[in-house]
């Protein structure tokens, strides 16, 4: 998240949308082991699986969010022509255009 902040250009914005699952995300940086990452988030090459803090933890690299329930802008039938999931939420984040403002930590 701090790699994507750092690359966007003042007043940037980029779109993220990952799937959640539960309040808080998963992560133990000490699994490597590709069999093991399947079980806990879903897939062997994956180090982690977000939690709707995911919100929290873009703002701490430094981005204005704004959840965005897409799928709802669109009818039932849409919805499953497209196989939208109505929860999902994407994640519109803004990088401060003020080049005075502090970047993060």
């Amino acid at each position: 998240m701090g790699e994507i902040y750092r690359l966007l250009t003042r007043g940037g914005f980029a779109l993220v949308q990952v799937p959640i699952a539960g309040e808080r995300t998963q992560e133990d940086p000490d699994v490597s082991d590709p069999i093991t990452r399947e079980l806990l988030y879903g897939q062997g090459d994956h180090v982690r699986r977000y939690g709707m803090d995911i919100a929290e933890r873009l703002t701490r690299a430094g981005f204005k969010v704004e959840a965005i329930p897409y799928s709802q802008e669109f009818d039932e039938a849409e919805q499953i022509r497209m196989a939208l999931d109505r929860e999902e939420l994407l994640f519109a984040c803004h990088k401060d255009s003020n080049p005075l403002a502090s970047s993060p930590s």
